[in-house]
């Protein structure tokens, strides 16, 4: 496979996150002023992996294996300590505006709907901020209306659908502008959905 074959490659990555220890005793809060101790966690170790474009990925593993340490490397929210990521050939570190525009991430626990507009207001301020071509938002409104069967919610305030309802019409504004890699990460679960164009 062609370097440009891949979606994202993951080369060596290490991150790492410090925790301080709290004790709130009498004699841990002074010791706690006086030597503060902290803890190392390792999230990610070395790790390795290419996708290629047109692969659908589940990321799998235990709680604390690194899945959300992962998918915010992916989209720049976290830097590496070590290694190279690159997504669509873009740097999430260095180029993570530019890949915005090609990426799409759905949230379950979250939403981009505003909460007190109707939902095609959300939509439309998208299009704006975004910057999505007038043909191609029209487009792909109208593929999503019907598939998502959302056309009946556009005129709802974002607080009175219901969360199945919520989650069809924050997966139609993920779509919106045409994404090339989507991360879905699965809340309360152990794996990950990774779709690659």
């Amino acid at each position: 496979m062609y370097h440009t074959d891949f979606a994202v490659n993951v080369n060596n990555v290490t991150k790492t996150f410090i925790q301080w220890q709290r004790d709130n005793t009498g004699k841990g809060l002074i010791r706690n002023l006086i030597k503060p101790e902290k803890r190392k966690i390792t999230a990610l170790d070395n790790v390795s992996f290419t996708i290629g474009k047109g692969e659908f990925v589940a990321y799998a593993g235990p709680n604390g294996a690194g899945k959300s340490t992962t998918m915010k490397l992916l989209t720049g929210m976290l830097l590496p300590d070590s290694g190279d990521i690159s997504v669509l050939s873009l740097s999430p570190q260095k180029q993570r505006a530019k890949l915005m525009e090609h990426l799409g991430i759905l949230f379950g626990n979250r939403t981009e709907l505003w909460w007190d507009h109707p939902v095609i207001q959300s939509f439309e301020w998208k299009k704006v901020v975004w910057g999505i071509l007038d043909d191609v938002y029209r487009k792909n409104l109208d593929m999503l209306i019907e598939l998502l069967d959302i056309g009946k919610l556009l005129k709802t305030f974002a607080r009175e659908l219901s969360l199945g309802q919520r989650m069809r019409a924050d997966l139609a504004m993920m779509l919106l502008h045409s994404p090339e890699v989507i991360l879905r990460p699965l809340q309360g679960s152990q794996h990950h959905k990774l779709r690659f164009r």
